[in-house]
């Protein structure tokens, strides 16, 4: 909670182009209630930056090693990025970065060589989500031109 309106102050004074925005995060908790709270802060963050003429790209959840050991988190983390991706538009377009990250014999878990920690990508797990994410803010700037 500490981060956002530092965010929202750095959006509104910056009005950058383009803002890249982690939909799902952790760092209130690890309740549906924390992660349901946190994205409705960051979906209103996304309004705000519309509304300045931003285009706001919404990421999908990264794997973490505690969805892994929580059956009824990872059935909600799920649910949330199904939500995500439905919010898809031209106007806020959404980098998915879950199957990208996201070990598929291991449901919350990173793919081999993509993190360190079990918890953030390292390098190999940013070039995975640089290759994804360079057409799409390329496409944008582009259009924006």
């Amino acid at each position: 909670m500490v981060f956002q309106p530092l965010l929202e102050h750095m959006v509104a004074s910056l009005r950058p182009e383009i803002l890249v925005l982690q939909g799902w995060s952790a760092n209130d908790g690890p309740s549906p209630e924390a992660a349901q709270a946190y994205a409705t802060r960051i979906l209103h963050l996304a309004a705000q930056a519309r509304a300045q003429g931003t285009v706001p790209i919404l990421v999908t959840r990264f794997a973490r090693k505690t969805l892994a050991q929580n059956p009824r988190e990872i059935i909600f983390a799920d649910h949330m990025r199904q939500q995500q991706l439905s919010m898809r538009a031209p106007d806020m377009p959404v980098l998915d970065a879950t199957p990208i990250l996201e070990d598929p014999a291991h449901p919350g878990l990173y793919r081999p060589g993509l993190s360190n920690d079990g918890i953030h990508p390292n390098g190999a797990g940013h070039a995975a989500l640089a290759a994804v994410l360079t057409p799409m803010l390329e496409s944008l700037l582009r259009k924006a031109s």
